[in-house]
């Protein structure tokens, strides 16, 4: 008998362990799930090759019992043409992505979208949302559509270039520029006339600082395939109510055409052309440019500038 009680108490303590560890895995699989959910905003997303840094939403909704919430992103090819996904698109990370803070700050899966000199048909990439920890997932999917910009030359023009130029005070100077349809998708649709958008001005590649609202240093060239040539738009915004330490009002800065002597031109383009192999951008030399111009808030320039580069190339990104 007492070797039964014994194993009968035994056999109580081990049903009560189980019973315990059962309600802690229960609780910690309800707590991880909490009241948040993540997922993509949309079943698929379009760019094109050589289109360069890029990021996804991934939409956040929900109260978050739990932090930090993490994610991982997988990748996979859904086109077959030879090429692996990593000959498509690489991302920036795709493990451990965070939703952070109590606020839910929107989370982005970035990648730059490659490009390559093969003419061949659209290319598609599954994004999925896996090993989720904190959250729910409302879409888990996505799709990435690549399409080839090898058979269009205003196509073939996207894609990260470097600028060479001759500053105000005689330098030789370089910075980056990107080339695009536009920052977002509905940029590109509305972007009926075909224009340039070129993202980068001297060392600026964000938003102008003090520019009030926020604004990119962008400027723009119209696209002419029958002439083979390219012409900046002159008089454009690049920042409005702009403030400089040693100006006492708030300006606006905007891009315009720089003639020989330091001229400013209102009306007349900066002209440009691309090489055969269209690896470089050549625009008009012998003192022509681009200049950041400075006007008062009315509309009226200033005579005065900020940024100032002339005898312009730009050359490919390899």
């Amino acid at each position: 008998m007492m070797k039964m009680k014994t194993f009968n108490n035994i056999l109580a303590v081990a049903m009560l362990l189980a019973a315990v560890t059962g309600v802690i895995s229960c609780s910690e699989e309800n707590l991880g799930a909490g009241d948040i959910a993540i997922g993509f905003g949309q079943e698929s997303f379009r760019f094109k090759e050589g289109a360069g840094l890029n990021k996804i939403e991934v939409v956040v909704t929900g109260e978050a019992r739990n932090y930090p919430v993490t994610f991982d992103i997988e990748a996979r090819l859904l086109t077959d043409d030879g090429v692996e996904v990593d000959d498509v698109l690489h991302f920036t990370q795709t493990k451990g992505l965070k939703v952070k803070g109590k606020d839910l700050a929107p989370v982005y899966v970035e990648f730059f979208v490659k490009d390559d000199d093969v003419i061949n048909e659209k290319r598609e990439v599954e994004l999925s949302i896996t090993n989720v920890e904190g959250a729910s997932v409302s879409a888990a999917k996505t799709v990435v559509e690549i399409k080839d910009n090898d058979s269009d030359p205003y196509d073939k023009l996207m894609g990260d270039w470097t600028a060479s130029a001759t500053d105000y005070y005689g330098n030789k100077v370089t910075f980056p520029v990107n080339i695009s349809g536009g920052f977002t998708q509905s940029d590109i649709d509305a972007n009926e006339g075909r224009v340039l958008v070129c993202w980068g001005f001297g060392s600026v590649q964000r938003e102008f600082p003090t520019s009030n609202p926020p604004k990119q240093p962008v400027w723009y060239m119209d696209f002419d395939e029958d002439a083979h040539a390219l012409y900046v738009q002159t008089n454009t915004l690049m920042a409005n109510v702009f403030q400089f330490s040693d100006i006492p009002y708030d300006v606006i800065i905007r891009c315009c055409t720089i003639m020989p002597g330091n001229a400013i031109s209102l009306v007349s383009p900066l002209e440009g052309s691309w090489s055969s192999d269209m690896n470089t951008i050549t625009f008009q030399s012998g003192g022509y440019g681009l200049t950041a111009a400075i006007f008062n808030t009315q509309g009226e320039y200033t005579d005065s500038v900020w940024l100032v580069y002339t005898d312009i190339v730009l050359t490919r990104n390899k």
